[in-house]
């Protein structure tokens, strides 16, 4: 009896490992359009990276200060649906 009960738990157990998820995010070509240096943090200084999409509209990601863009990059991203 505990067997059967073991490979059912088992089997459900491996089952929702493989079960199919949908993606709920798009990808869209954005390019970069502003480059501005913020103190995200007290002491820690960022870069502020503004994107525009074919779309127009704009999204927003931080980089350590090391990173090296230059305005006109294109790159995709991630868009929520």
């Amino acid at each position: 009896m505990k067997t059967l009960v073991l490979l059912m738990l088992s089997a459900i157990g491996f089952a929702g490992c493989f079960s199919g998820k949908q993606v709920q995010a798009d990808m869209v070509s954005a390019q970069l359009v502003r480059i501005d240096t913020i103190y995200r943090y007290p002491d820690k200084r960022e870069k502020l990276l503004t994107w525009r999409s074919a779309y127009n509209v704009e999204y927003t990601s931080y980089v350590p200060m090391s990173s090296i863009f230059f305005i006109g990059t294109r790159m995709p991203m991630l868009v929520t649906k």
